[in-house]
């Protein structure tokens, strides 16, 4: 009985996992799981940059940066660490393998 039920676990957070729309935040309980579009919006912002400033600084059309942002495009290695670098961040903490800005 317990492998059922288990099981029912398993496959429910599957399918939120498989069914979640890109721009949203899931809450698990105890882990909150943010999206790349997420952490660049939040220390674009802590930052008090404008989605045009990032761009510009970027030499990219602010469409294409919003779609960063909105996790509709991302972007290629070299504009990665360019956005860290500006954002006085790391590309670890913006892809998500640290809670922490570092």
């Amino acid at each position: 009985m317990s492998i059922v039920i288990v099981d029912k676990i398993y496959i429910t957070l599957l399918y939120m996992l498989n069914n979640y729309k890109k721009h949203e935040i899931i809450h698990l309980g105890v882990k909150t799981l943010k999206t790349f579009g997420n952490r660049l919006k939040e220390r674009r912002k802590e930052l008090n940059f404008t989605q045009e400033t990032l761009s510009k600084a970027l030499n990219i059309n602010r469409v294409t940066y919003q779609g960063y942002e909105t996790d509709k495009h991302k972007p290629d290695i070299e504009t990665l660490v360019k956005l860290a670098d500006i954002l006085h961040t790391s590309t670890d903490f913006l892809l998500g393998r640290y809670e922490r800005n570092q």
